[in-house]
């Protein structure tokens, strides 16, 4: 007689792992390379993007 190896198994699915949402710059390469946007538009959405991100300079002191 062969013992069923799955009854031993929990019937509970394992918890999810969260994982952090993908970057902008990295949906935007996946939109690129899916041809849902052109180069054009991806640039100029990259542009945008690094332009955002970049750090405010601090307000010069007088």
């Amino acid at each position: 007689m062969v013992a069923d190896s799955t009854a031993t198994r929990s019937s509970t699915p394992a918890p999810a792992h969260h994982t952090a949402p993908p970057d902008p710059e990295q949906l935007l390469a996946e939109r690129y390379a899916k041809g849902e946007i052109d180069t054009d538009e991806y640039r100029h959405r990259l542009e945008t993007l690094l332009r955002s991100s970049a750090p405010v300079p601090a307000p010069s002191a007088r």
